[in-house]
């Protein structure tokens, strides 16, 4: 992909009415679960901006940034990781009846997709994938984040 970026996104549902005029611009309210690069939670509020003339709605991000409060020796992903191979603790690796039982399961959708006519899209490394995804989306008035 064009970034290396994890993250789950909530997004609210819009509000049925808009009480604010047809031209104010209303962004549905998020909720950002951050994974990677950057660790973090980010909640995206529509709110009043503070003035005495007015009525003006503006998104406000409320962030909190896990690497702002962890000390220095905070590892990345891959330092725990090695840690936990060297400490010999198995939680974050698969057994091997695990990772064949894996293999079946993809093998079968391999068959299934051999039988019938799937396309397969097609995309260019370091893109944001296949334009049809796009287009699948789109169909539902939704969109991807990508680079957001």
């Amino acid at each position: 992909m064009a970034k290396k970026c994890s993250e789950i996104v909530i997004e609210f549902k819009s509000i049925p009415h808009n009480i604010f005029g047809k031209d104010k611009k209303l962004n549905t309210n998020q909720l950002i679960l951050k994974l990677q690069p950057d660790e973090g939670i980010q909640l995206k509020l529509m709110t009043k901006e503070p003035s005495v003339s007015g009525f003006n709605l503006k998104e406000l991000p409320l962030d909190l940034v896990l690497n702002e409060y962890h000390e220095l020796g905070h590892q990345d992903c891959y330092e725990r990781l090695l840690l936990d191979v060297i400490k010999g603790n198995p939680a974050l690796f698969m057994r091997r009846d695990e990772v064949e039982a894996s293999w079946v399961w993809i093998d079968r959708l391999v068959e299934l997709w051999d039988q019938i006519d799937i396309p397969l899209h097609e995309y260019l490394s370091g893109s944001w994938g296949p334009s049809a995804s796009d287009l699948m989306l789109d169909k539902e008035n939704r969109s991807w984040r990508n680079g957001k």
